[in-house]
């Protein structure tokens, strides 16, 4: 907005000329978009953003209010970081309102895999996989795949094998896992079956009776 008033001086009732005295009230900016990230960790840096309307940049805050000027919310390891986004106009230098960014690093779940106590199996029935997540992982589901790839009868989604329909040998069972929040591992075990060992040979005696043991 501008104003405008014609204003004088004066000095013992005699006046000066009048000049014109004006005004200018500048619009605040619209409050930045912000952009903020949920991201899985990576061990790369990650970083928010927010996006200032036209004619306008960013200035970053540590703070809502006050505080002191920083940089855009990044980092490399889990957790959350923040900081607060004010839209300056590029010409007047008006400031708008401050907005809260977030960045969210999610751990990566974690978690193992076990068929027992035992790794070692006879090639009959089946056994089930024991799946035990790391505390604060709540695995939302998961698939099984097995290396080498044939020889092995397993459920590629509960992990149950069938060591009847299985070969004898040595298996490596992976299980790749997704967490609530969309992040993403692996968990391995290996398991062997063993063979089912040959009869004994039977060494069949025939005596006569003469009192010794045979």
């Amino acid at each position: 907005h501008e104003l405008q008033h014609p204003a004088a001086a004066e000095l013992d009732g005699c006046e000066s000329e009048r000049i014109e005295v004006v005004l200018i009230i500048n619009e605040t900016p619209e409050t930045p978009v912000a952009n903020n990230v949920e991201e899985c960790f990576t061990g790369e840096e990650i970083s928010a953003s927010a996006t200032p309307p036209a004619g306008a940049s960013i200035v970053w805050y540590t703070d809502p209010t006050g505080g002191t000027v920083t940089t855009a919310p990044s980092g490399t390891e889990p957790g959350t970081y923040n900081a607060w986004a004010a839209a300056v106009h590029d010409d007047t230098g008006c400031e708008s309102e401050r907005v809260e960014v977030t960045l969210v690093i999610f751990p990566l779940p974690e978690a193992t895999i076990s068929y027992g106590e035992t790794s070692n199996f006879c090639p009959e029935g089946t056994v089930e996989v024991i799946i035990t997540p790391a505390e604060g992982t709540v695995i939302s589901f998961g698939t099984f795949s097995e290396d080498p790839e044939t020889g092995l009868d397993i459920n590629e989604d509960t992990g149950t094998i069938n060591l009847g329909n299985s070969d004898p040998g040595s298996y490596e069972i992976e299980y790749r896992f997704v967490d609530i929040n969309g992040c993403f591992n692996t968990a391995v075990t290996t398991i062997t079956i063993d063979e089912i060992p040959d009869a004994p040979v039977a060494n069949d005696v025939e005596v006569c009776f003469d009192g010794i043991e045979h």
